[in-house]
């Protein structure tokens, strides 16, 4: 979303009433459980990824995703640790990515037109 977007989305906002307000927050909140429920059930119940240890326990919640402890090596992780989307953040919206990958939907190439030479391109690469 653009940030002219967001700025209009953002007044609008402030026109709704309360209970408009509590649906907004609950279909968002919904959007994030969705992506944690599938992260979690797609993880299942594996072993340390440490030690490779079988005995591990639930030990809280971090983020919104089950911690577990490794009794052998007492190190913690939860169901995103040692895969790619670890460190990524805006869980919410990786559900609608992923949707959009999965259907071939990417970004098209932006049209810049102009001459090689005023965008920085050579004429070696770019007979004009």
């Amino acid at each position: 979303m653009r940030a002219s977007e967001l700025s209009i989305l953002m007044r609008k906002l402030t026109k709704l009433t309360p209970s408009q307000r509590l649906r907004v927050v609950a279909g968002l909140t919904a959007t994030e459980r969705k992506a944690t429920t599938a992260i979690e059930s797609g993880a299942g119940h594996r072993g340390c990824p440490r030690c490779h240890g079988a005995h591990v326990v639930k030990n809280g919640m971090a983020g919104g995703l089950q911690r577990f402890k490794c009794r052998k090596c007492a190190k913690t992780f939860d169901a995103l640790t040692g895969t790619p989307p670890a460190h990524l953040h805006l869980r919410g919206k990786w559900i609608g990515q992923a949707e959009a990958m999965r259907g071939g939907l990417g970004r098209s190439p932006r049209h810049r037109g102009g001459k090689a030479a005023k965008r920085g391109t050579s004429k070696n690469r770019c007979p004009c």
